[in-house]
């Protein structure tokens, strides 16, 4: 009784994973299994034909359709295995599934003529001894030569999922492992069976299937076996250098390579059946593009190893061949050295290449911007225009390399002048412009062009040159000289023509608002 309890557990496990796995049949390795879980379901019941028949012509059609799913199963594991871990054997299908089928048709087939060459069992007689009626024979070489081979393709199933439990993913060596085991169970007790170390006098294997199908379980449902992507992508997934997250139809994470894993502070292989909506909650902004599933690459900054960098992500649903959703694949493609080479470039279209200052482009839309503000804020801001004095002088009588060393020193001059909010910029040739947000008083711009005057003071050397820089400098002010930058511009310019005229090497404010110092306002 208690081997019909096991083979009815058995038979209960099978048709539940038959139909789980069904359900799943657009997933190659799903309508394998189920071929697979049909060969087992088909055991338990053509033997319990077989042990519940009490004479020798009904137990002998029993017995030889129980070997129909005994020949065929290692074919079927054997396959599965060669599909999961992508085998190269399976480059050649034809050939391969060919030599596999053929042989045990051809058992069949001597099987079913047994009686004309006695080949599959010989000495047949029924033995009404113990608790079921079995039927003693003798195996003949046909079975020895059938049984050979089952065994053979076993152990080759067997030496897949092993070389398979080396890989370095967790999810897949897990799942290889399972399938190991789960195949390992019967192959023990057929060899107890049929080298008759076990004398019960009939085969406990379908009664064994049941753990069997317990291990396939455990890897269906907690490490979703047909959900996620086959254990023969790891090899490649693993080998990429962008960073790959592959995430089953419930937002769990099935996979992810070594380049994703460096990006998730903490990350340990435990974390893989993880939802999406905690694992990804370290970087909000690719968690809210998970959550769109928008398939057009996005650009987004993470930190990774204490460096920040850029990544273009993908994130892009899974189809089967019949439109099902499988899951999720995010793909984060490093484009952090092409970010900071565009960046590079963005500089030198924005920056003076001699003294690294702001270029006049880049000025006027600074320069935008903090009018912009000033409006809202009701603040002064103040421009000033420079024209270094007698550069052309200096460069016929010196040199032009002494030249640029003036025009850098002189940059380097105005920024330590100025505030960390002010802005200077080079403007052309031996031109340059200040721009200074947040004046209180129109005496702030008195005070940084002294400011600028004496870090000028001191002198500039180069080899034996020595020379101090010289320059006439005009400043205007937001809003009394203009509304515009260009306007402020102007008048700072007009301002600095002043100073050229009154002797050069000075300051000058524009004449609006020199009046209003002048009159105390």
């Amino acid at each position: 009784m208690w081997y019909f309890l096991f083979s009815g557990l058995s038979l209960f496990i099978s048709i539940t994973l038959l139909l789980y796995t069904w359900s799943h049949r657009h997933v190659k390795e799903s309508r394998i299994f189920s071929y697979v879980l049909l060969c087992i379901i088909s055991l338990i019941v053509f033997q319990a034909g077989e042990l519940l028949s009490d004479d020798a012509g009904t137990m002998t059609i029993f017995a030889n359709l129980y070997y129909l799913p005994i020949q065929f199963a290692p074919v079927l594991f054997l396959l599965l295995s060669l599909q999961i871990t992508n085998n190269p054997f399976l480059q050649n299908r034809k050939l391969l599934k060919g030599l596999m089928f053929f042989i045990p048709i051809l058992t069949q087939a001597v099987l079913w003529t047994n009686d004309f060459h006695l080949l599959m069992r010989r000495d047949v007689t029924v033995d009404t001894s113990g608790v079921f009626v079995l039927m003693s024979k003798t195996y003949g070489p046909g079975f020895w030569a059938a049984a050979i081979y089952n065994f053979l393709l076993t152990f080759i199933a067997l030496a897949v999922l092993a070389a398979a439990m080396r890989t370095k993913n967790f999810l897949y060596r897990t799942q290889a492992a399972l399938l190991f085991f789960g195949l390992l169970l019967p192959v023990i007790s057929m060899v107890l069976t049929v080298f008759g170390i076990l004398r019960i006098g009939f085969d406990i294997t379908p009664a064994v299937l049941g753990l069997s199908g317990l291990f396939a379980a455990w890897g269906i449902f907690r490490f979703r076996l047909f959900d996620a992507v086959p254990v023969a992508h790891s090899a490649v997934i693993s080998g990429i250098n962008s960073g790959v997250m592959v995430f089953d139809a419930y937002d769990h994470i099935v996979d992810i390579n070594p380049a994703a894993e460096t990006l998730i502070d903490g990350y340990h292989q435990n974390m893989l059946g993880t939802h999406a909506e905690i694992l990804l909650s370290f970087h909000p902004p690719l968690l809210e593009l998970y959550r769109r599933k928008s398939e057009h690459p996005s650009e987004i900054s993470m930190s990774c190893t204490g460096q920040q960098r850029w990544y273009e992500v993908t994130v892009r649903p899974l189809y089967s061949a019949r439109s099902e959703i499988l899951g999720t694949l995010i793909v984060l493609h490093d484009i952090t050295d092409r970010k900071r080479t565009e960046e590079a470039v963005r500089k030198m279209s924005l920056h003076d290449p001699l003294t690294g200052l702001p270029n006049r482009r880049f000025f006027m839309e600074l320069a935008e911007r903090e009018l912009n503000q000033s409006r809202r804020h009701n603040t002064g801001i103040g421009t000033a225009f420079i024209d270094l004095d007698d550069l052309k002088i200096i460069n016929d009588t010196w040199g032009h390399e002494f030249g640029d060393t003036y025009l850098k020193e002189t940059a380097d001059r105005l920024k330590e002048a100025l505030r960390d909010s002010d802005t200077v910029c080079r403007l052309g040739g031996d031109e340059f412009a200040l721009l200074l947000p947040g004046l209180k008083t129109y005496h702030d711009l008195e005070i940084i062009a002294r400011k600028v005057f004496r870090a000028f003071s001191r002198r500039v050397s180069k080899k034996k040159q020595v020379k101090s820089i010289r320059a006439s400098m005009g400043l205007s002010a937001f809003p009394e000289d203009g509304d515009t930058i260009e306007e402020l511009l102007k008048k700072a310019d007009e301002a600095m023509y002043t100073s050229k005229r009154s002797g050069k090497n000075r300051y000058t404010l524009s004449q609006t608002i020199d009046n209003k110092v002048l009159h105390g306002k």
